[in-house]
């Protein structure tokens, strides 16, 4: 696995900037905005590239 490329960590981005603002759909049929989650709770955002 250690020759494969796709196991390989991405760069960390360190800079701490702040996201923008965005809304997306849930699962449920509703929607979740970042803002909604500002001052209320850690908010952690993955970005992954996934190989289907």
């Amino acid at each position: 696995m250690r020759d494969n490329p796709q196991t390989e960590s991405a760069p960390i981005d360190e800079s701490l900037e702040q996201a923008p603002s965005f809304t997306l759909p849930t699962v449920g049929g509703g929607t979740a905005s970042l803002d909604s989650y500002l001052g209320q709770r850690n908010v952690v955002l993955v970005f992954y590239r996934a190989f289907w």
